[in-house]
């Protein structure tokens, strides 16, 4: 092979392999974040009885 092709293709895979890195490095703190969140658990809250709004079709609490 010349050595401008095995040249290139060690550039090609050093930017590939930095851009990786960048990748992991962005989304570490959000990974860990979400892992933190993802262990605790939503709060539960009681509305009581719901009604259904017929002109909105949503369920609201009864008043």
């Amino acid at each position: 092979m010349p050595p401008q092709v095995l040249l290139l293709a060690a550039i090609g895979a050093s930017f590939y392999a930095g851009y990786r890195l960048a990748q992991r490095a962005l989304q570490g703190p959000k990974a860990t974040k979400t892992a933190k969140t993802a262990e605790e658990k939503p709060e539960v809250r009681n509305l009581g009885d719901l009604v259904h709004d017929p002109k909105t079709g949503e369920y609201r609490p009864q008043p």
